[in-house]
């Protein structure tokens, strides 16, 4: 033991104990912090019309989007075109994009599953798009 008269360094083990302690709390906060159970859901679509889209064709999936902010569970429901960009880095190929959050997985499941939602697909992406790209996260 270590008093104020004692000059004796600490042995590795004590050094390496404190390590161990140190990384094991700041884990377990990392883990807490990341905990997806308490967190929004964010719901990313990107969709590719066909080629053959007019202009018209574009802004009325895009305005047809907007209802979809209806269904119970959607939160701050956001659609636009693809921003053009020159840097490198930033894909701006697709026609638009839809964002919007949900309170868990359930009520993204729920809104999914929803007869709006199933409508708007077939009226608007379903054999009009030749991509689409969905990130949940």
């Amino acid at each position: 033991m270590l008093s104020p008269h004692n000059t004796q360094k600490p042995t590795w083990h004590l050094l390496f104990a404190i390590l161990i302690t140190t990384l094991m709390v700041g884990c377990a906060s990392l883990k807490k912090a990341s905990n997806s159970d308490t967190l929004p859901i964010h719901h990313v679509v990107l969709v590719w019309l066909n080629a053959d889209t007019s202009e018209e064709q574009l802004q009325a999936a895009i305005n047809a989007t907007w209802p979809l902010n209806n269904i119970d569970g959607v939160h701050h429901l956001k659609v636009a075109r693809a921003l053009p960009s020159d840097r490198k880095l930033v894909d701006d190929s697709f026609s638009f994009g839809i964002t919007m959050t949900f309170e868990s997985q359930e009520v993204m499941q729920a809104y999914l599953e929803d007869p709006a939602h199933i409508q708007y697909l077939k009226e608007h992406i379903k054999g009009k798009a030749e991509k689409v790209v969905i990130y949940d996260f």
